[in-house]
């Protein structure tokens, strides 16, 4: 749905509409080279994939069909999340069956097209459901919800070029598998910026 500033309905139209039952879930969508991305997890196959689609500020969706983000149809994906690199887009997802479970990375460029093969970031000890991903204008952190029992939502740092800086580490434990994280990157003012650096925060 597109709105106004102001909040005031524009329009509204489908990304992908495949018929009278939905199997198209867990969408999210960035802003970048002059149009939106929008990404999520469908079920048009047998197993669940991550599909993304560029969208015009007008609201003309560019790649219909979808473009296939995942590469391995024998998993099931779902809850994919998309920031703005500053000159492509990165997704990430990760796999809640089967094991073992990974999360992954995939950079496309402002015309749809891939910019890299799917990249590993992390491992997991568990199904991987709720990810984000946010840019600090150098790297990208990226937080996932992780699936042993009680459930985790873990986090690694990732350079602009799709390389973990860092080991995966704990944010929170005993959190709900079902329930959205999300994380931002906050640049204070220079006025302030000596007082409070710039911090990844996390809702």
């Amino acid at each position: 749905m597109r709105v106004t500033p102001d909040c005031d309905t524009i329009n509204s139209f489908y990304i992908y509409y495949d018929g009278p039952t939905p199997v198209q879930n867990s969408p999210d969508i960035t802003f970048g080279g002059g149009n939106y991305f929008v990404v999520w997890g469908d079920g048009r196959s047998l197993n669940y994939q991550i599909y993304g689609t560029r969208v015009t500020p007008a609201g003309s969706v560019l790649d219909p069909g979808g473009i296939l983000l995942s590469r391995n149809p024998n998993a099931n994906y779902s809850y994919p999340s998309a920031d703005w690199g500053g000159t492509r887009y990165f997704v990430v997802y990760g796999n809640y069956a089967p094991s073992p479970f990974v999360l992954y990375g995939r950079f496309i460029n402002t015309n749809g097209s891939p910019a890299s093969d799917t990249i590993r970031l992390a491992a997991a000890n568990g199904p991987i459901y709720h990810t984000d991903v946010a840019y600090s204008g150098t790297n990208f952190m990226v937080i996932w919800v992780e699936m042993p029992s009680p459930c985790i939502l873990k986090g690694v740092i990732v350079s602009n070029n799709g390389i973990p800086i860092v080991n995966a580490f704990t944010i929170a434990t005993g959190v709900n598998y079902d329930k959205s994280a999300h994380v931002i990157f906050f640049q204070w003012s220079k006025l302030f910026c000596n007082l409070f650096p710039a911090k990844w925060h996390y809702l």
